[in-house]
């Protein structure tokens, strides 16, 4: 008896089939279980790496660009330090910049600050330079008379610019003094090693250039005719 109980059990099971209803709701059924289970959290410890890379790589890219910003600025700052280095620094100017400046001033013939014909009182007025004001010994006093000044500068140091009346053709000529230091002026003849004064014609101007006593001075003529 119970051996015909069980196939009968067996075959009711067997004969029975599911509805196209019943079919998809047991998918729906299947598909929503296995839903669940990939939303929840796995108790195996492993870690689901597709959450963790994202927030990972963002992390790296934002470290990248950091880095490399900071490369950037730390380029510009050492770029810039050496232009300011550059520009700051000293220039050696030889005759023929030193001649070309005072040429250029000379041709403008800007207004005197001081009016006098006397070297002490000029002197006194330019008290701001680093050196005293005195003539050259290679000019005659009798032929080159003092008008007066005003403070200019050549290579970028600060000078007297003064006023000369060349009494020989009754020009007004251009007498620089600027203290010589050898960083900034190069190759000037010192009268003291019997080197004689260099003339260079900027513009059709004649500028003679010549050291003496620890002065650098340059003196403008009348062009030739």
């Amino acid at each position: 008896m119970n051996q015909k109980l069980k196939q009968s059990v067996h075959q009711f099971y067997t004969d029975k089939t599911l509805s196209n209803t019943q079919h998809e709701q047991l998918n729906n059924l299947i598909i929503s279980g296995k839903s669940e289970n990939v939303d929840k959290p796995s108790n195996s410890g492993v870690k689901n790496t597709g959450q963790e890379t994202s927030p990972l790589w963002k992390c790296r890219i934002n470290s990248y660009f950091g880095v490399k910003g900071s490369i950037a600025a730390a380029i510009s700052c050492i770029s810039l330090a050496l232009l300011m280095t550059f520009l700051l620094s000293p220039h050696s100017a030889n005759i023929q910049a030193v001649a070309t400046e005072v040429a250029s001033n000379h041709s403008h013939l800007k207004p005197l600050t001081i009016q006098s014909n006397s070297y002490s009182q000029v002197r006194e007025f330019f008290s701001e330079l680093s050196f005293e004001l005195k003539p050259s010994s290679l000019l005659d006093k009798q032929r080159w008379k003092l008008l007066g000044g005003r403070y200019c500068s050549i290579n970028g140091i600060k000078a007297a610019q003064l006023r000369l009346l060349d009494t020989e053709n009754n020009s007004v000529q251009t007498f620089y003094q600027v203290e010589h230091r050898p960083k900034y002026f190069e190759n000037i003849p010192k009268v003291g090693n019997n080197e004689l004064p260099l003339s260079v014609a900027i513009d059709g101007v004649p500028v003679e250039v010549w050291s003496e006593g620890g002065i650098l001075y340059s003196l403008t003529h009348s062009p030739r005719p």
